[in-house]
């Protein structure tokens, strides 16, 4: 019976500094048994290098097989090194889609409305190839923002005024989304500015503050003074 290694498994990748579908070499890995579980259910650390920039990237690979006979050591890290590692075809079959842990690229916590994730997920997978289309993208997002605050009326620039008004944003703030809205319409229309790669990760940081303050901070906060009710502890006042 044939047998695939894991770099077969993970040899094409999509690389989230580059942006290339591209050839990727697994540099160690940590492999990880839970086999207490009805299923055997192996878990494959990876650290992988892009075969075009050499930028590095943490994932995942998890599949399932048959519970295999008990081992002597307790479950747990059993292994680390170098390849190869192999399966037989048919367990490759069980192989989930790999899963990118590191560089966090294009992730929104759960609570950040679906429609704003949705848009930065997609303004991330272009970040690397077109940062035209990537400010524009983060521009979509922030008129995102703004509807689902209820800031409607206007141009960007008047919704976020008006959030700034509100004080649903401080003024610091407002400057730094007018600066991406102005790097947004070089990025939709004929412009003779197109957007510099080197001005990407600034614009990709503006709008991450954007959302930490509008949705991340508040949720935090909540759930803090969610804990300290629980523990009987005022969260406010002596």
């Amino acid at each position: 019976m044939s047998e695939w290694t894991l770099q077969d498994a993970v040899s094409v990748l999509d690389c989230p500094h580059c942006g290339n579908k591209t050839p990727s070499d697994v540099w160690q890995y940590v492999y990880y048994a839970r086999t207490e579980a009805e299923d055997y259910e192996s878990h494959y650390y990876m650290i992988t290098r892009c075969g075009t920039c050499a930028g590095l990237a943490l994932r995942r690979l998890i599949y399932k097989r048959p519970k295999p006979q008990p081992q002597p050591s307790t479950p747990g890290v059993k292994r680390t090194g170098v390849l190869p590692v192999s399966f037989t075809q048919s367990e490759c079959e069980g192989l989930s889609t790999e899963e990118l842990l590191w560089p966090n690229v294009g992730w929104l916590p759960e609570f950040v409305p679906e429609r704003i994730r949705k848009i930065y997920t997609e303004a991330t997978a272009v970040k690397a190839k077109s940062p035209n289309a990537f400010a524009n993208q983060i521009r979509r997002g922030l008129e995102a923002i703004c509807k689902d605050k209820g800031h409607t009326k206007g141009t960007l620039a008047d919704k976020l005024k008006s959030m700034g008004g509100s004080n649903e944003i401080p003024d610091t703030l407002t400057g730094m989304t007018d600066l991406i809205r102005v790097l947004g319409n070089h990025g939709s229309h004929d412009s003779d500015i197109d957007v510099q790669p080197e001005w990407v990760d600034a614009i990709d940081e503006f709008f991450l503050t954007v959302v930490e303050y509008v949705y991340i901070a508040n949720e935090k906060i909540n759930d803090l003074k969610d804990k300290l009710s629980k523990a009987k502890i005022p969260s406010s006042g002596t």
